[in-house]
């Protein structure tokens, strides 16, 4: 093995203005710089494990054979132009043989996953394994050791020959491993096609007895059929949804209580009960205590299981063409605006709600003020703004249900708008609205998300009021001559947009538009129109 003097001088050697600005930063290296023209000298002692460099004001230095292995005497934590200095002057003074050469870094592809999980906390890897579903550019450089820059972040890591990620450093400036060196670490691996990932230990300790509790009580739900059931049966789902929080069961929770609000509508005769509509949360929920009880492998089984709260991760950057703005209010007392806005990279719809409880003394949430409201990121603009713009987001905090968190940290800029005929929207357009009739599958693992499409419509063919359901229903016609009804349900709130736009001469003459709807159950619901760069937000504009 090479003695402390060897090792030393090879990281001398590797030690350009490149890699030295990267790990500290260009003004300190320019005074280091001067600091050595001006007539700074460094006396050094080799030990057996470290470089004593002595400056010539008594400032003592202790240096090894990595960046980040280094102390000084003078009461900095990070890296000091002393430290720099030490280095530069050694460069300078001593005849080093510096050829080129690319080290053998072989050992990055052919760790294993546990090698690599064991060096990092869970939370890192739950995090960077988020992050690589999001593209992001590096940049590999090969010499005596290799550089990994994160070209979006403007991060650069380093990897020693040494087969040791603990002698990685990153420009982070953090001491012990960081999620760059693990992001690093991973896409260096992607970009030679390895693709195995550490795996995530999960939690899927649930209580079996809720899980048999809830299958009883939905047995007894389909053996009695709605007319039998008697009311207290919805105690005994508040109940049994009680039971499966304290369970660990999150999405049973959401669906006995989902079962329990539907029942409530048809227990009180509410024209907003819909008998497919608890006919597919009754599947969905029995299904799912079906798959609980199976031996299912742990990634399904988690998203049967669900969250309780939804973690946010941050990525650097999110390119968003606004789709539409859509307000509403539930039965609970909550009120609120929902964004919706289509990603052409990820090719997936993401949303952002703005929302809060209203049912406290004094809470109000007015949809015109909070719609003129300024965003809550960073760059000054409005909500109303952002619903109709092609934004990009950086350094934003997204979860797995492509929802957008409110965070100052995102900046937020305004890009040039396409046309909405130029965009493609992949499996979210829908031209033939007979496929709207057929209904949509979803896996049973798959994450549930608003149920949002867009329609391109030739014009709309009726506009009618219904009293008994107090809906105003736009029927619309596709290129094909198919024709689906939209729903624009009646409040007090939108009295006055509900009896504008049954008037609308605008509304006729709309021709070759696009519609942002949403599906509940098989009511949809119209959000938005588009037409070239132009977006009207149906409620919030109108």
């Amino acid at each position: 093995m090479a003695n402390v003097q060897e090792r030393f001088e090879q990281f001398i050697a590797l030690c350009s203005e490149e890699y030295l600005t990267t790990h500290a930063n260009k003004g300190l290296y320019k005074r280091a710089v001067k600091e050595i023209e001006k007539g700074t000298t460094v006396h050094y002692e080799f030990s057996d494990e470290y470089v004593s460099c002595t400056l010539d004001d008594g400032t003592l230095c202790q240096l090894q054979d990595r960046i980040d292995a280094f102390s000084c005497s003078c009461p900095s934590d990070n890296i000091c132009k002393h430290v720099l200095i030490a280095i530069l002057y050694y460069t300078q003074t001593e005849e080093l043989v510096t050829e080129e050469r690319k080290g053998d870094f072989t050992w990055l592809l052919a760790l294993s996953t546990e090698d690599i999980s064991k060096h990092f906390s869970e939370a890192q890897l739950d995090e960077v394994l988020f992050r690589l579903h999001y593209s992001e550019e590096i940049e590999i450089r090969e010499s005596g050791f290799l550089a990994i820059k994160l070209k979006e972040q403007h991060i650069e890591v380093t990897f020693e020959e040494e087969a040791s990620l603990g002698s990685s450093t990153c420009s982070c400036k953090a001491k012990e491993s960081c999620i760059h060196r693990l992001e690093a670490l991973l896409r260096y691996r992607l970009a030679y096609h390895v693709t195995d990932m550490p795996v995530m230990k999960a939690d899927v300790n649930v209580s079996m007895d809720v899980v048999e509790d809830c299958k009883r009580i939905l047995t007894e739900i389909i053996s009695f059929g709605l007319a039998k059931l008697p009311q207290g049966i919805c105690n005994r789902l508040e109940v049994l949804a009680i039971a499966a929080h304290n369970g660990n069961l999150p999405n049973l929770e959401r669906g006995i209580r989902g079962l329990n609000g539907e029942l409530d509508l048809f227990f009180k005769r509410h024209v907003r009960f819909s008998k497919e509509t608890f006919l597919r949360r009754l599947t969905e929920t029995y299904v799912s205590i079906i798959a609980l009880e199976k031996e299912l492998p742990v990634e399904q089984m988690k998203q049967v299981i669900g969250r309780f709260k939804s973690k946010y991760y941050t990525i650097p950057r999110l390119e968003l063409y606004a789709l539409g703005a859509n307000p509403w209010e539930t039965r609970s007392g909550y009120r609120g605006i929902t964004y919706y806005f289509y990603a052409p990279e990820e090719k997936q719809i993401y949303t952002y709600t703005d929302a809060r409880p209203v049912y406290y003394e004094d809470a109000r949430f007015r949809f015109t003020e909070q719609y003129r409201k300024t965003a809550a990121w960073s760059g000054g603009m409005t909500m109303h703004d952002v619903s109709k713009s092609h934004i990009m987001l950086r350094n934003c905090k997204v979860n797995h249900e492509q929802r957008l968190s409110a965070s100052e940290e995102t900046l937020v800029s305004i890009l040039e708008r396409q046309n909405i005929e130029d965009v493609q929207v992949g499996p979210y357009l829908v031209t033939d609205w007979r496929q709207m009739t057929t209904g949509v599958s979803r896996n049973l693992f798959e994450s549930k998300r608003d149920e949002v499409r867009l329609l391109q419509a030739k014009k709309i063919k009726d506009i009618r009021f219904e009293q008994a359901t107090q809906n105003l229903l736009l029927t619309v016609e596709d290129k094909h001559g198919n024709t689906l009804d939209l729903t624009i349900a009646y409040t007090e709130e939108w009295a006055d947009r509900i009896r504008y736009l049954e008037k609308s001469r605008e509304l006729w003459d709309l021709r070759d538009f696009y519609i942002t709807i949403q599906r509940y159950g098989t009511a949809y619901y119209p959000i938005s129109f588009l037409k070239g760069a132009m977006l009207t937000n149906i409620k919030l504009d109108v």
